[in-house]
């Protein structure tokens, strides 16, 4: 029996954070298993991936 289940826009927006952290993880993980890449190369594929699945706003700082 399929349901259909209404969320709230905050209620998305935390599902789609918790999937594209998950994504990153797994991504991230393979990455680092990864021997025939050294790690400068890997160091820039980890921010590249980072920079692509979570796009940061203009203006707005971590630090």
């Amino acid at each position: 029996m399929k349901k259909n289940v209404i969320l709230t826009v905050s209620q998305q927006k935390q599902i789609d954070m918790l999937i594209a952290n998950a994504k990153f993880t797994r991504l991230v993980n393979g990455l680092i298993a990864d021997k025939t890449v050294n790690a400068d190369t890997k160091a820039k594929m980890v921010y590249d991936l980072k920079k692509k699945i979570f796009p940061s706003s203009v203006g707005k700082s971590r630090f």
